[in-house]
């Protein structure tokens, strides 16, 4: 078996494996509210969460990580707090396409979407944040697409955290010099990047 079917089989047992301790938590996570506290934030620190879904458990587990999504927080003067991110199923019908967003906090760690969270705040001056910010909300009014096939070479579609690594990159700051992990269906092609790469022990 090569390594490229290895890696698919993993990943469909993991999925499986998953599958009925994700519904398990799902109620138990309900109960418990993600609570970030936004006094000790700033524009472009990182929010992480992890959901129910089996796709949120498949990238932790293939990541060895807690959290399974990524976005990035830009402070509105009048609506507050709000979060820019990229993530498939979440589009309105009426949308009917993934796109990059900017949604508020309380959404983005609604109770059915994040089972546990945290803020992050990169090693930088605040400056090179806001800059990453700025990148990342020109991205929203572009209306950049998600990008389901993970594809790191390609810009003109983003996953959540190729978003996070290219803000930060415009903005003159290599969060991680390049992603490393191979991409579980395409081994021989560009890696890609989880959420856990991003934090700093």
């Amino acid at each position: 078996m090569d390594d490229r079917i290895r890696e698919i089989v993993l990943t469909v047992v993991a999925c499986i494996a998953l599958a009925s301790w994700s519904s398990c938590q799902r109620e138990r996570a309900r109960l418990e509210p993600v609570s970030i506290d936004t006094t000790a934030v700033r524009e472009g620190d990182l929010v992480f969460r992890c959901g129910y879904g089996m796709e949120s458990r498949v990238v932790t587990t293939m990541s060895n990580g807690i959290y399974s999504h990524v976005g990035l927080l830009h402070h509105d003067s009048i609506l507050g707090w709000m979060v820019v991110h990229v993530v498939p199923g979440e589009h309105t019908k009426e949308e009917g396409v993934d796109r990059v967003k900017c949604e508020p906090i309380d959404s983005f760690f609604a109770i059915d979407r994040a089972g546990t969270g945290c803020a992050y705040q990169v090693d930088c001056s605040d400056s090179i944040a806001a800059k990453a910010s700025a990148y990342a909300l020109r991205k929203v009014a572009e209306g950049v697409e998600f990008d389901h096939d993970y594809d790191t070479a390609d810009s003109t579609r983003l996953y959540c955290t190729e978003l996070i690594w290219r803000a930060y990159l415009s903005a003159g700051l290599r969060l991680i010099e390049e992603p490393a992990h191979p991409h579980p269906l395409h081994p021989s092609g560009t890696g890609i990047i989880f959420p856990s790469d991003f934090i700093k022990e």
